[in-house]
């Protein structure tokens, strides 16, 4: 194993294990969630809901904001 670079590690040893494969699934499956989100909803009728979505969607994709 090499030394891990991502910083998602659970070894001791902070040696790469494969955790970052993890990590980037369910950040996927959060995005999809997130991107799954119907704004046209009653309960959705905000103006600012459009640009909170992108935001969250970009976080759960472990992007830059």
């Amino acid at each position: 194993m090499s030394s891990c670079k991502c910083g998602f590690t659970t070894d001791i040893e902070k040696q790469c294990n494969g955790t970052h494969k993890v990590v980037k699934a369910v950040r996927e499956e959060i995005a999809k969630q997130i991107n799954a989100i119907d704004l046209n909803a009653k309960d959705h009728v905000s103006l600012n809901a459009l640009g909170m979505k992108m935001i969250a969607i970009k976080i759960a994709e472990g992007k830059n904001v």
